[in-house]
């Protein structure tokens, strides 16, 4: 299966109660958030605690699916770790 060439797209902001908002709201460029050590109680255990929406986003994002790239399937209940990544750029050959 032959693809087209890359094309450059921003992804708007995250809204405002989004896990992604909530990361980008740090001002921390990159970092890996170990959900195993979360806190058992508090605010932090309470925040995590509830569903937030977060995107999905792969090798398939387009302007046009974007909407369809949400998912409140996240969290310390579906995985160890999120990895956050604020500024991304598409691959270049070697």
């Amino acid at each position: 299966m032959a693809f087209s060439a890359s094309r450059h797209f921003t992804v708007a902001p995250a809204p405002e109660g989004t896990i992604d908002a909530a990361l980008a709201a740090t001002g921390i460029p990159i970092f890996a958030l170990d959900l195993r050590a979360l806190p058992k109680e508090g605010p932090v255990a309470a925040w995590f605690a509830q569903l937030h929406p977060t995107r999905d986003v792969g090798a398939v994002f387009s302007d046009a699916s974007a909407p369809k790239h949400w998912t409140s399937d996240s969290g310390p209940s579906a995985f160890d770790a999120i990895l956050f990544v604020n500024t991304t750029a598409a691959a270049r050959p070697n």
